[in-house]
């Protein structure tokens, strides 16, 4: 169980203003443009996010922005009614955006980590384990890797996975994630300030949450890049991503008893969750799948349409023909007055469960098809289609 003498916030801060010449902060007000890319979880999200977070001039974070909300408590089900809305949650803009500044930068990996992005990195990742910042530091510097570190410090790597699969271990629903698993190893990162400062944002769960991101940066101008997947290949990764070992996003055991068909757990809900969950804790994995699909989807083009907002669109189906994805991505960064990524740049494998294949769908075909022939879904992914 988390010490409850430890607040987790508090300590991140303390590291960035302890740390602050090793890691270098920027503030809300400098960010004049946010990009925010949108999509469900496994639509390739995150895969456009990478090559975006390559170019020079775009700052980004060592992963979802949701960590930070989380890391500032805006988290936990503690209601059936509740989800990823955040409708009873009574934000701190300013404050959350400040952190999310604090860890936004450009990676450089011809470089080391410092002992402040381990420590920063840690409490994210092992927030039950999180205690005094003085014995993280003389750890991380006593060491010669994170991964040694972890070691030293007594972190059990399969602990996570031993608990939140429910098959050899009870699970504490005291306890939380700030990143869940798979977790994201750290990296040297600084905030590359410029005469135009850019940050990315990316987070599945953001379908749900486009208020409050819209309010983080007052001063910014948004633009919007929509990845869209079509529903059987992201209902494949979604059940995929169900039954492993990462993805966990709520501890919903003790509001509802999940009796999923084809997942193991009664207490985790994996990826986002929409509004209506608690509707289909009793269907099969391939239905909350696309629930889930269709959520996000629907609850994005409600905004776009509401919002009125000029935005750019790619596939994930074009990442297969690379020079066809990076067409679409260099026509949406000139059109926001950014140069183009070189034709060449290297796409590789982000945040998959098994190697990605256009066809990999059809080893379900038989569970899948069904549930995407639904008029509700096809009207979604009818809409999606015409967007040009």
């Amino acid at each position: 169980m988390i010490n409850p003498n430890i607040n987790i916030t508090k300590m991140k801060l303390n590291i960035l203003d302890n740390f602050k010449q090793q890691l270098p902060v920027a503030t809300p007000e400098l960010i004049d443009d946010v990009i925010v890319v949108l999509g469900s979880s496994r639509s390739g999200s995150s895969l456009l996010y990478h090559l975006l977070s390559q170019h020079s001039d775009i700052n980004s974070l060592p992963g979802e922005d949701i960590a930070y909300f989380r890391l500032h408590e805006y988290r936990g089900i503690n209601a059936i009614d509740q989800d990823d809305r955040l409708l009873d949650k009574d934000i701190n803009y300013s404050a959350l955006a400040s952190t999310i500044c604090g860890n936004a930068g450009k990676a450089d990996l011809t470089k080391e980590p410092t002992v402040a992005e381990k420590i920063n990195r840690f409490i994210l990742q092992w927030p039950t384990f999180s205690c005094d910042i003085n014995l993280l530091q003389s750890v991380f510097e006593t060491t010669s890797s994170y991964e040694a570190g972890l070691k030293k410090l007594g972190v059990n790597l399969h602990l996570y996975e031993n608990f939140l699969l429910n098959r050899t271990l009870d699970f504490d629903e005291d306890r939380f994630f700030i990143e869940e698993p798979p977790f994201i190893f750290p990296k040297s990162r600084s905030f590359v300030k410029k005469s135009r400062n850019i940050l990315i944002l990316k987070s599945s769960s953001n379908a749900y949450r486009m208020d409050h991101i819209k309010k983080l940066f007052p001063k910014a101008k948004y633009h919007y890049f929509l990845i869209n997947r079509r529903p059987e290949g992201t209902v494949n990764g979604l059940m995929d991503g169900w039954n492993s070992s990462g993805f966990h996003s709520h501890f919903v055991g003790h509001v509802a008893n999940l009796n999923i068909k084809l997942y193991p757990s009664k207490n985790w809900w994996k990826f986002d969750l929409p509004p209506g969950w608690s509707h289909w804790t009793n269907s099969s994995l391939t239905e909350v799948c696309a629930f889930q699909w269709a959520s996000a989807y629907s609850a994005i083009l409600n905004f776009l349409e509401l919002e009125k907002v000029e935005f750019g669109k790619i596939d994930y189906e074009d990442f297969f023909t690379p020079h066809i994805a990076l067409k679409k991505i260099n026509q949406f960064l000139n059109s926001i007055n950014l140069a183009s990524l070189p034709m060449d740049i290297l796409m590789p494998e982000t945040m998959t469960t098994k190697k990605p294949s256009l066809d990999r769908w059809k080893e379900k075909k038989d569970l899948i098809t069904p549930i995407v022939e639904q008029d509700n879904i096809k009207n979604i992914h009818q809409r999606l289609q015409e967007i040009k």
